[in-house]
């Protein structure tokens, strides 16, 4: 299982990495993957009619990475978003599939900020040179988040395939996404609708290990946090301070920090470390400490990483199922971003 590192930048070694992780996977993690529900995904679904798809999407994620190391945690999120509105099919793409009549999801609120639309079609682009119709903008989604977790020093995991694409995509659906400032019992019940549990749900927290976050997202929390006019009292008051500096500066609601100001670049457990210390950004982070049942799950972590990772792992393959189309239940798009 690939270690932790920091990112280089320009570095060279990408798709080596990225090839090598691919065929030395543990046997004890392909035998966890295998005994998960699929939906009628396999890991096959490529080898006759593309088997270029896998070295397509390593080689130009790596290549977009090496340049713009935070398109890293931005196409595991892409991944999380598409998968959370309406299941995995790709609908994150879309700009419109009424003429414009409707918001898009790729720009309701809980969207602000999602990237690495343009890594997934000139993914897409290529494969419809080397096998025209055959991969859909789903699967490109699911794959490129899973290299893009061995860049960034993730862990690997065999990534079912054969999803095929939705034809709507609409604002109104993304109620669905979890939010910076949803209660646990929301976020239990927004995991439970994509088919996830408790503890799928504390480990997919964990991607917040990396990345940024805009201020606006847990503004509330530094000067009147529920009204109180007060910061929450939850969160260290040194990271407060830091953060209203940061924030008030550019009186910008678009400034980015990091999620995690201890190891920012470092795909590990330090998330689970820095909410037993109130030094997340969001209070549905913090949530995760509100109940015995998850503060033991983050306890568990933050002391095993090997334990995250696992279910990390697992967790993350649960979520690539979530209410998947197959068969003649979608279709396979030129382009990403319309329907055709």
């Amino acid at each position: 299982m690939l270690k932790a590192h920091r990112l280089g930048t320009g570095s060279d070694i990408l798709p080596s990495m990225l090839l090598l992780c691919l065929v030395t996977s543990s046997l004890s993690t392909l035998t966890t993957q295998n005994s998960l529900p699929n939906n009628g995904l396999t890991f096959n679904f490529y080898d006759s009619i593309c088997p270029q798809v896998e070295p397509v999407v390593s080689n130009v994620v790596s290549t977009f990475i090496s340049s713009d190391a935070t398109l890293g945690p931005a196409l595991l999120r892409l991944h999380f978003h598409d998968c959370m509105t309406r299941g995995c099919d790709g609908s994150i793409l879309l700009s419109s599939t009424d003429g414009g009549k409707t918001q898009p999801e790729k720009e309701a609120s809980v969207s602000l900020g999602l990237r690495g639309f343009n890594v997934i079609e000139a993914i897409k682009a290529q494969l419809e040179k080397e096998c025209p119709g055959k991969v859909s903008c789903a699967d490109i989604v699911a794959l490129a988040a899973r290299d893009a977790s061995i860049v960034i020093g993730g862990p690997f995991w065999g990534e079912p395939v054969g999803r095929r694409d939705g034809f709507l995509s609409r604002s109104t659906d993304t109620a669905s996404v979890p939010k910076p400032s949803d209660t646990l019992p929301t976020l239990i019940a927004k995991f439970a609708a994509a088919g996830l549990n408790v503890q799928d749900m504390v480990a997919l927290s964990g991607i917040h290990t990396i990345g940024r976050a805009h201020c606006v997202s847990f503004a509330d929390r530094l000067a009147n946090f529920h009204g109180t006019h007060r910061p929450d009292p939850k969160l260290n008051g040194t990271l407060a301070s830091f953060l209203r500096s940061k924030c008030n500066v550019h009186k910008n609601s678009r400034v980015l920090v990091n999620n995690d100001f201890v190891t920012p670049l470092v795909f590990d457990n330090q998330y689970y470390l820095n909410i037993l210390s109130g030094q997340v950004l969001f209070s549905s982070d913090q949530e995760l400490l509100s109940s015995k049942k998850t503060r033991t799950i983050v306890e568990n972590f933050a002391g095993d990483a090997s334990a995250f990772t696992a279910q990390f792992i697992t967790s993350i393959i649960k979520l690539g199922n979530a209410n998947v189309l197959i068969g003649s239940k979608g279709n396979i798009r030129k382009t990403c971003d319309s329907v055709h």
